[in-house]
């Protein structure tokens, strides 16, 4: 074999060495280069460093919206708990509420009234006041019986020029019955310190008492105003016979109940249930 031969066996040898070395480094089959059909050259499998790298960035974006979605989420979560927490506590409120007033009316107190003559012939009348129940009522702390005018608004009127004062008017009772003043309830009273009628007759107030015991009141005929000028007969025809009452109840814990009736001290027997 000559040299010129040889040198060119060696040069197509190195160019397919070279061949083979470039086709690796590119990762791609290439099996002409040695003419016998079976690949020498396999698909390189390095890893590139910019997928690397955008990989790592969407599974960090990835991972910031799982978390902020999380977050968001559980807001959400707080939020809706807190409203239902307090539409729950609104609810118990109302509830509680309907539950004291429903309680309130359960508890409001019976009486029976009657208004007797004290003794037969005479002017002055006894008014006992009996409170009946309900018994789960149990007792009352205070009560505060009140004669009403026969029409609200008497004490409620002008003055006239010369007339009497609204105070004269307020204090006079346009009924046919008071309270005897200074007089209480008849129960004993050593040191003088339980509550007696006011000075008008119109208001006595009392201790309270427990359901099932009554009170008696002293009751006397009203006069006519002294700037009237009627007669006892007149005015007697002008209030007529009944007496119109305001019972103000208290009992510790509850809202006071107030209630009115009449008594026609005409009628047999002069009573009347509230």
């Amino acid at each position: 074999m000559t040299s010129a031969h040889a040198g060119k066996r060696s040069s197509g040898y190195l160019d397919q060495e070279s061949n083979k070395r470039r086709s690796c480094r590119t990762g791609i089959r290439d099996a002409a280069v040695y003419g016998d059909g079976s690949p020498r050259c396999v698909e390189l499998a390095k890893p590139h460093r910019t997928s690397m790298l955008t990989g790592m960035v969407v599974t960090a974006l990835i991972v910031s919206i799982a978390s902020a979605v999380g977050a968001v989420g559980a807001a959400v979560y707080a939020a809706i708990a807190a409203s239902a927490a307090k539409r729950s506590a609104v609810a118990a409120e109302e509830s509680a509420v309907l539950d004291k007033a429903r309680r309130h009316v359960e508890l409001t107190p019976h009486f029976t009234l009657l208004c007797w003559p004290t003794n037969p012939g005479s002017d002055i009348r006894t008014l006992v006041v009996s409170l009946s129940g309900p018994a789960a009522l149990g007792h009352l702390d205070e009560l505060t019986v009140s004669i009403r005018d026969d029409n609200y608004w008497l004490s409620a009127g002008t003055p006239l020029p010369g007339g009497p004062t609204k105070e004269d008017v307020a204090a006079q009772v346009w009924g046919p019955l008071r309270f005897t003043p200074g007089i209480g309830t008849g129960a004993p009273d050593p040191d003088g310190t339980l509550p007696r009628a006011d000075e008008t007759g119109r208001t006595t107030r009392t201790n309270g008492l427990p359901v099932g015991e009554r009170l008696p009141f002293q009751l006397e005929p009203t006069r006519p105003p002294s700037w009237s000028g009627w007669s006892d007969e007149d005015w007697t025809r002008h209030v007529g016979p009944k007496i119109r009452l305001t019972l103000e109840c208290r009992r510790d814990g509850y809202e006071p109940w107030t209630l009115k009736c009449e008594i026609d001290t005409s009628a047999l027997p002069p009573m009347a249930d509230v």
